[in-house]
């Protein structure tokens, strides 16, 4: 498990702060709303969205739908 960290980990140094911030909460929790996140972080929605879309295409992070509201997601990291 250690060595797919350090390569998780080299993923995501390539990418903007914002992206190592919402990784590194991400890595303290388990599944979490954008609400949550910005709640942890301190960003703007816009801002979170963009490291998670970065997060997203680079398969660092996972997403599944709200069940009770279609419209919102949850995330985690790809590796939990």
């Amino acid at each position: 498990m250690l060595i797919a960290e350090s390569i998780e980990e080299k993923r995501v140094a390539v990418l903007p702060p914002s992206a190592h911030k919402v990784y590194e909460v991400l890595q303290d929790g388990d599944w979490m709303l954008v609400e949550e996140i910005r709640d942890r972080t301190g960003y703007c929605r816009r801002t979170i969205h963009d490291a998670l879309r970065m997060l997203l295409i680079r398969e660092i992070v996972r997403r599944t739908p709200d069940m009770s509201d279609m419209r919102r997601y949850y995330y985690t990291l790809s590796s939990n």
